[in-house]
């Protein structure tokens, strides 16, 4: 396997494992994103809470010229 693809997985599975770990408010979402095309990789998290809503980017990672 070559640096990048190697690069593209363990980001995947990292966002993956770490989503595990949600929030516990049941109005939220957790949203995986992964662009491999564009190589950009994130972790978020929309909803509400209560009357606000709520957009948190939990992780974004980019790869460019190789490079995390």
């Amino acid at each position: 396997m070559d640096k990048l693809n190697y690069y593209r997985q363990c980001l995947q599975e990292f966002i993956t494992q770490y989503s595990q770990y949600g929030s516990n408010n049941e109005n939220m979402e957790t949203q995986l994103i992964f662009d491999h095309e564009n190589d950009h990789y994130l972790l978020l998290r929309t909803g509400w809470d209560k009357k606000r809503r709520v957009h948190s980017c939990i992780f974004h990672f980019d790869i460019k010229d190789r490079k995390i």
